[in-house]
């Protein structure tokens, strides 16, 4: 049907499809070449140090030097999580060495702290903070693989220094690489420090909470960034409730049950608002580890 293209989970690793998609009907999103240079994960971290951000150290397969603590290997091209390994010293200077020719995965150093996402939605001449949540990642009462998302909470409330630094970070992010619309940015905050592990130059998973806990036009400012006008809104809200999404992982091999909805609403009316999302038909099968459904209260 007629509308323009908007991009969410995972498409930023596949740009040839949304080329050829955006050819034939409008865009709203960052430029192509704006999400092939942020989601360059040693230019980012580059980009946060000149800036005198906190940053990540970042290193490419073969390019792996003395190195001590903790590592985690990455694929170049994914998300939620999923491929992430943990790795010693020891095992990632071998990694190195033994696939130094390889392109589909780089490694960074593990920062221990609390898993945050900022999101931000840009046009061309500023950088909005609209919120910051909590991340839920790899917990084991959602049966999350290591490492993989299972859910946001927030908005938090951020002490002003925090939110003058989240400001700072998706400023420096917008001119660095020219990002436009909603953008997310993934952090470890460790004592205080915000150190940014990634960037989704697109509608991250997060921005559901932001915008249930907002106006709700979240993507009404995204297209108006995209299109060339300026957008006007309240920026890093705090509200008086919090909002959580959890996804819920199969623990084991499972068919859908024709009665799953009705389970669910039966929740929702006896201990309050429940809302369903990325409903599975009745009848399918899911392998274990893989997602179910997701909750947003």
């Amino acid at each position: 049907p007629a509308g323009g293209l908007v991009l969410t989970g995972a498409m930023e690793n596949h740009l040839s499809v949304v080329e050829a998609i955006s050819s034939a009907r409008p865009y709203w999103g960052c430029p192509l070449h704006a999400i092939a240079a942020v989601r360059d994960p040693v230019r980012l971290q580059e980009t946060l140090r000149q800036n005198n951000l906190p940053s990540v150290k970042t290193r490419l397969a073969g390019d792996v030097v003395a190195a001590d603590g903790l590592w985690l290997k990455k694929p170049l091209r994914s998300a939620c999580g999923i491929g992430v390994s943990m790795l010693n010293a020891e095992q990632l200077r071998q990694a190195g060495c033994e696939s130094c020719e390889s392109e589909d995965h780089y490694y960074q150093e593990r920062i221990e702290g609390v898993s945050q996402s900022g999101v931000f939605v840009a046009s061309a001449r500023s950088t909005i903070l609209m919120g910051v949540t909590d991340q839920w990642i790899g917990v084991p009462w959602l049966n999350a693989r290591p490492f993989g998302y299972a859910g946001s909470l927030g908005p938090i409330r951020l002490r002003d220094t925090a939110r003058r630094t989240w400001q700072q970070i998706g400023e420096v992010i917008r001119q660095g690489f020219g990002l436009r619309g909603i953008f997310g940015v993934d952090a470890v905050v460790q004592h205080g420090s915000i150190h940014v592990i990634e960037v989704n130059p697109r509608f991250p998973a997060s921005a559901e909470i932001i915008d249930f806990a907002g106006d709700g036009q979240l993507m009404r400012h995204h297209v108006r960034a995209c299109t060339g006008n300026e957008i006007s809104v309240a920026s890093d809200i705090s509200p008086e409730w919090m909002f959580a999404k959890a996804i819920y992982y199969a623990p084991q091999d499972l068919i859908v049950p024709p009665d799953l909805e009705s389970i669910v609403h039966t929740i929702s009316s006896d201990r309050g608002i429940l809302r369903m999302a990325d409903i599975p038909s009745p009848g399918t099968k899911i392998k274990q580890g893989n997602p179910v459904i997701t909750l947003i209260s």
